[in-house]
């Protein structure tokens, strides 16, 4: 039988790029699971312009094991377009993205699937941005320099408290 100690807990993925990197950690017991063993993960949509970073967001998010990645968005309009066709748990929004930026397709999201929680990230900290993405219906934002230590969390807390039911 094990004990719980380090040595059973899983690693979170590497990913190294020229411009992101996120150092191997231990990630938290599966014990801590948000939902009943057996439970499917949880679908997340992910809208980044970056191709690197999009990679990276999808093994953080997998790693985790209670969420997999239903729908990749490389501008605002298709995550907005995705969104609406694969009814995703919930949504990580970059801020600034060509076609349509993150803050107006949050907007149109909210407005298409009230309560869809969102999670904005960005590169920069622009106070300004991130109480604009707030305002359009953003529920918590993430500097992309932290992703690896807050984005799973402020998911956690997002979809433990109102996952929608497909």
């Amino acid at each position: 039988m094990r004990d719980g100690g380090a040595e059973d807990r899983p690693r979170a993925l590497t990913r190294v790029s020229a411009q992101h990197s996120l150092e191997a950690r231990p990630t938290r017991p599966i014990a801590a699971s948000l939902g009943p063993v057996g439970s499917p993960p949880y679908r997340i949509l992910v809208a980044e312009d970056d191709e690197d970073f999009l990679d990276t967001l999808a093994a953080v998010l997998e790693a985790d094991g209670r969420f997999e990645v239903a729908g990749r968005a490389r501008n605002g309009r298709e995550a907005v377009e995705l969104a609406v066709r694969l009814e995703p748990d919930a949504v990580v929004m970059d801020i600034e993205m060509p076609i349509l930026d993150g803050v107006e397709a949050t907007r149109q999201l909210q407005e298409a699937s009230p309560g869809l929680p969102i999670v904005a990230i960005s590169g920069h900290d622009y106070e300004e941005r991130v109480l604009e993405i707030r305002e359009a219906g953003a529920a918590d934002y993430v500097r992309k320099s932290r992703v690896d230590d807050d984005l799973v969390l402020a998911l956690e807390a997002l979809v433990g408290a109102s996952v929608r039911h497909r």
